[in-house]
Parts: C-alpha cells; structure tokens; sequence
C-alpha cells in the first residue's frame, strides 16, 4: 500500500533548521573541533573581567545604586548572553554566517538610525549613542563591526578574481560600508568610526585591492579625520591635552594623569586585588574606558603583562586560523575579527599609556559595557566557525586568486 506522500516543509520548520546551522544540502557535515586553545583563551578573559569590572565599579555602583554588585550582575548577564550568541555562531557553516550578516546589518542600521530619534536615543556626555529606556540600553554601533565583517567579507568573496575593479568592486563595497561610518562619526562615536574604517580597509587588502587604491582611501580617510578633529572644539581640546596633559591637568589631561598615577602606584605586583585608589573617584570611568589602568594599580606590571599575554595569545589563534581557513570566505572572516579586536585594544592600551589622545573605546571583554562584550563574544564566534571548518572546502571560493579548488584531506 503506497503511502501519501510527505508534505513540503513548513516555513517554520524551514526557519528552525536555519537557526540550529543545518548543514547544507550536498555538502560536508564534518566540521572539525572548534580551536581548543581560542575558547580557553576566551573564557579566561571573561572570567578575569568579570573579577576587573567588579573591583573597579563596586565602589561607584554603591554609591550610585545602592549595591555593590550592580554593574557585575549587568555584565554577567551580559556575557550569558554573548556566550550563548558565541556557540550558536560557532556551530554553523560561513556561508549560513553570510545570512546571519544581512539580517544583522540591515538591524543595526536602523539601530543607528534609531539614535537619533527623540525619547528612544539616549545621550551621555555629549554624544547619542544608545537607544532604549531607562537603564535597558543598546549600543547599535558596537554590533555595526561585527555586521560589516560579515556582510563585506560576503561580498569580496563572491567577487571573482577579487577586489580587482574599481567600479565594479570598490564602489558596492563603499556604498555598503559609508552609510554606517556616516551614522556612527554623527553621534559622534570617532574611535568606533576609526575602527569600522580600519575593518573596510582590511577586508579589502586581504581581498586584493591595489595598493595605489588603498593608498588613495587612505589619504582621504586621514584628510577626513583631521577634519573631524579641527571642525569639533571637543576633539580639538583632547588632542591638545594628549599633546601636553599637564597643561590642563584638571580638565583634558585629567584622565591620563590619573591613569598615569595608578600604573606608577602598581610598581611590579601592584597594590592588591580590590585596593586601588583610582576607582574611589579620582579616575573617572575606572570601570569602563580605564579599567587597564586599574589592572596596573591592583596587580602591577606583572599584572599587565599577564593582559597583554591573554590578548595575544587571542590574536596569536586568530591569525593561525585565518592562514589555516579552508575557504577564501573564511580568512577574510578571521583575518577581519582579529585585527579588529588588535587595533581596539591597541587604542585603549595606548591612551592609558598616553600614546594616542582619548577615543572613548573599551577594553575588548575587560571594560563594562553590555553591548561591548556581546559583540565581542558574537565576533568570536565567527572565528571559531571558520576555525570548525571541515577539511575538504565546502565550494568552490572565488579569491583573489580565481576559483581555488577544494583541499584534501590529508
């Protein structure tokens, strides 16, 4: 007796296999172990800054909120919520990781958008950079770099022969990239706008632009950025005071002073674990921008230097697994999330060391901040997706080089 034949499958059910990374019909199933050694390295930095943003915040979030544990609870749910994205991202195949860009990046535009509307944008210090109510806010920026890894890494890789044109390849990816630099430099938010200009760049090196064309954007990037500085009085006053901080020491130059006081208060083995001086007010936003100069204090250098080691350590499996990608597809992916999260924390590094003028960027997975650690744990998760890959290529890739065929086994 023949049966009745299987009904087509339901748009739900067509969705749900979506989100759980079904593997793609016709190709291989057998992705390989996420890197051993990235996730350890992962879940060290969340533990140890969770231990920072709770030692530097507790006397703050007392004062202002009553309890202790109040910014240490709202980073823990936090980093619940970033690890979560993190494993989902990490199960599925990069080419399902193309989708998931689309989607988040038309979200995040219209996040972005969203700012600058009145009673949803929500402003602190001068800049609008959140939206939401009340002490639920979303920083729709933050997720812009993890977005526009996806969808620019997506589009060069179907470019045949690589970014080789320039109408044909710069001016799509251009008119991808400059609507959210655009929104992000109105908040104003520069250090974030400088950082999702260093992504474009990179994704279009890796993916085979000409050097006299990436000479050209560049100099138009520095001309637009000195610009910004000299039109806003803001930027102005803070480069000045990172020029010579002492000459305003209790207004630009503050902040570096401050910081500059922890690092020498620290010594080699610091002060101890939850004695800092710095965070009983005399260095404004201990907890967030300057949480390394906390670490200095408490731990010392040797403390720094075990930071340093983690992030390198990060960046060290990052770079491994961008020249070990499968896929074209997949070293940009890596190479795009690495350098991204090395030029960040370069930035906050340097400003506590007053090697470059305060930006306003946190410390990759040690600063406070939700929207921060989200992303950054979700950006993660894309580098252990191509790092899961499985050993023969899924597809032809086209690259920089053309079509590349499919690896062996060995």
């Amino acid at each position: 007796m023949t049966g009745r034949p299987a009904p087509p499958p339901s748009v739900l059910s067509v969705a749900w296999g979506f989100l759980r990374g079904d593997p793609k019909p016709g190709g291989d199933a057998d992705r390989q172990p996420a890197d051993a050694i990235l996730v350890v390295a992962i879940l060290a930095f969340v533990a140890f800054g969770m231990v920072m943003v709770y030692s530097a915040s507790a006397v703050e979030a007392a004062r202002t909120t009553g309890s202790p544990f109040h910014f240490l609870v709202r980073q823990g749910v936090a980093a619940v919520i970033g690890l979560a994205g993190m494993g989902w991202l990490a199960r599925l195949p990069t080419w399902r990781l193309a989708r998931v860009g689309w989607i988040l990046y038309v979200a995040v535009t219209v996040g972005l958008l969203l700012v600058f509307v009145p009673g949803i944008g929500q402003e602190a210090n001068g800049a609008v950079r959140w939206i939401g109510s009340g002490s639920l806010r979303v920083q729709p920026s933050e997720f812009m770099k993890v977005a526009l890894i996806l969808v620019l890494a997506e589009r060069v890789n179907r470019m045949a022969g690589g970014v080789a044109d320039l109408k044909h390849t710069i001016v799509p990816l251009a008119a991808i990239s400059l609507p959210p630099l655009v929104l992000v430099l109105a908040e104003p938010d520069f250090g974030t706008t400088v950082v999702l200009a260093g992504i474009v760049g990179l994704i279009l090196v890796i993916g085979g632009a000409r050097l006299s064309w990436m000479a050209g954007l560049g100099s138009l990037g520095v001309v637009g950025a000195i610009a910004a500085i000299c039109s806003d009085e803001y930027r102005m006053r803070r480069v000045i005071a990172w020029i010579d901080p002492w000459k305003d020491e209790q207004g630009g130059g503050y902040q570096v002073i401050q910081s500059w006081v922890a690092l020498h208060r620290g010594g080699l083995d610091g002060q101890g674990l939850g004695i800092a001086m710095s965070k009983m007010k005399f260095l404004p936003y201990a907890h967030t921008d300057f949480v390394a100069a906390v670490v200095g204090e408490e731990l010392g250098f040797l403390g720094l230097v075990f930071l340093m080691a983690l992030y390198a350590l990060l960046i060290w499996r990052g770079v491994e697994v961008a020249t070990r990608a499968r896929t074209f597809h997949g070293t940009l992916l890596a190479g795009a999330v690495t350098v991204s999260l090395g030029m960040q924390t370069l930035f906050n590094l340097g400003v506590i060391m007053g090697l470059v003028p305060p930006k306003g960027l946190v410390l990759p997975f040690m600063s406070y901040g939700a929207s921060a650690l989200v992303a950054h744990l979700w950006s993660m998760g894309i580098l252990l997706s191509v790092s899961s890959e499985p050993r023969e290529a899924e597809e032809p890739v086209p690259g920089a080089g053309g079509e590349q065929p499919a690896l062996e086994a060995p």
